[in-house]
């Protein structure tokens, strides 16, 4: 909804500089609640930093899926400058449960094939600990292979070079996959990439050195590696190793590398072939593939010292249990060698059919996000039912009053007023109290005795002033009759005035 009422505030402001390098964040925190402030300089809708400013405050919670919320509307709608804000809370959100924490990670890589510069100052937070599962770990790796920079790529060396001692032969594999990657990605470090490959040669685990063969000699491929000298001392130490690696990928790249740089190593290919061919039948296919290819190579380039033993290869792969082996030795034996004299045209252009320039590898790194950052697409890696596409910004500015929509309460929602103003009416006219009618009853007999102690002083004045006591008691016993026919008719004014039960 954001990127369809909103335009672009990176487009809306000057040109902006993006910051290349950022200084380790300290342990504390005391520096969090700066980082939440709104920066005022964009040019912006109101209502969109409206949208920015309301949500910030939940950076703060505990539940890692609002964060995570909060982190993805920041990524697709907050300007560069301020998408930093969501770091911290992400990297405290980590910690927590390992279900949890795949999620936030899952989170943090996707931002990180962006923005890698956010996350930066946190490189320490994503180091791997000894209890953390494997499908953290290979997060971690992968968060680390995009943090990698050509300042802090020497502490991820050596942390990488701590984890090749663990005993887990697939963690170690990806941990030096992951030493290549930052080699495509940074070429300025290729080289320092390449001496770390290099020193892991002499590990004694023979899945080390097999993984770190496989990972040069994809370097050696790459395009800033295809002319100069630097590499000389690679292949030459990469010969060496021939007859100690055991691990057959291991020993095909091998192969590989003294048949693409034969003219680098051409004092050693020839024995190296030798020694291959004492081990021809017992080697595996991936090896005899290769041989038959270094075969070809240096035929074409040194057949005098190689031409007998390329013959004798291609008699031992004529009775191979491998139909492709077969085959493939078949057809090189007539383009190279010719016997029969019927490919003449083939024999003459084969230098151009087997010494080519190689394609560069494919090393795979993730560059963005494939889906919405925060979508159950998005942590499976695959299209789901009902998935929706953050669409592109839009080009013109909306109108802001379209977005005022008048709310008209129901029929229901009037009743409940207009019964709640009704009542509270009723209840600002009179509020009941149950002492009322007890106060009324007590000024009435106050009245009462007023009176009677009036009938007492007017009997004592008639005695004592001469006049005769029949006309004074008679109108005594008038009055007071009268007064009792008052009481009575009071009392019921009193209680039948108001509905209070009686």
């Amino acid at each position: 909804y954001g990127r369809s009422q909103f335009v672009d505030p990176d487009k809306t402001d000057d040109k902006k500089d993006k910051k290349e390098e950022t200084t380790e964040a300290a342990d504390d925190d005391a520096d969090y609640l700066d980082e939440l402030t709104i920066s005022t300089g964009s040019d912006m809708d109101s209502d969109h930093r409206l949208l920015l400013q309301s949500v910030l405050p939940l950076l703060r919670s505990r539940n890692a899926a609002v964060i995570q919320a909060v982190a993805t509307l920041y990524y697709y709608l907050a300007p560069y400058g301020e998408k930093h804000k969501v770091a911290k809370s992400l990297i405290r959100a980590v910690r927590t449960n390992p279900e949890s924490q795949y999620c936030v990670l899952t989170t943090i890589r996707a931002i990180a094939t962006t923005y890698p510069e956010l996350f930066q100052p946190y490189l320490t937070e994503f180091f791997i600990d000894v209890t953390n599962p494997n499908y953290i770990r290979k997060l971690k790796i992968e968060i680390l292979t995009l943090l990698s920079y050509e300042s802090n790529i020497d502490r991820i060396l050596r942390e990488f070079t701590y984890y090749t001692t663990r005993e887990d032969k697939e963690f170690v594999a990806e941990v030096i996959q992951a030493i290549g990657k930052c080699a495509v990605r940074l070429p300025e470090v290729t080289d320092r990439c390449m001496m770390q490959l290099m020193q892991l040669l002499s590990s004694k685990s023979q899945a080390v050195v097999a993984e770190s063969v496989v990972i040069i000699k994809q370097l050696l491929q790459m395009p800033q590696n295809l002319e100069g000298s630097q590499n000389d001392d690679v292949i030459k130490q990469l010969t060496r190793l021939f007859n100690k690696v055991k691990n057959p990928k291991a020993r095909a790249s091998i192969i590989w590398v003294v048949g693409e740089y034969v003219d680098k190593v051409s004092m050693y290919a020839p024995d190296i072939l030798r020694q291959l061919a004492k081990d021809f039948a017992e080697s595996d296919d991936t090896v005899k593939n290769q041989i038959l290819n270094l075969c070809a190579k240096l035929i074409i380039k040194n057949p005098d010292q190689t031409a007998l033993i390329t013959q004798y290869i291609y008699n031992l792969s004529k009775y191979d249990v491998n139909y492709d082996i077969r085959d493939k030795s078949r057809m090189m034996r007539h383009i190279l060698c010719n016997p029969q004299g019927k490919f003449t045209v083939l024999n003459t252009h084969a230098r151009q059919l087997y010494i080519t320039t190689k394609p560069t590898p494919n090393i795979p790194i993730p560059t963005h996000a494939r889906f919405a950052i925060g979508s159950l697409a998005q942590l499976i890696n695959q299209t789901t039912p009902g998935y929706n596409a953050i669409p592109d910004w839009q080009d013109t500015i909306q109108n802001s009053e379209l977005r005022l929509i008048a709310i008209e309460p129901t029929p229901d929602i009037q009743q409940q007023t207009s019964y709640a103003s009704s009542e509270q009416g009723f209840y600002d006219d009179y509020i009941y109290d149950e002492n009322d009618e007890y106060d009324e009853e007590e000024e009435y007999y106050e009245e009462e005795e007023e009176e009677d102690g009036q009938d007492v002083t007017t009997s004592g004045g008639g005695q004592f002033g001469g006049q005769g006591e029949g006309e004074d008691e008679g109108w005594e016993v008038e009055e007071g009759e009268g007064e009792e026919e008052e009481y009575y008719e009071e009392e019921e004014e009193v209680y039948d005035d108001g509905d209070f039960g009686y």
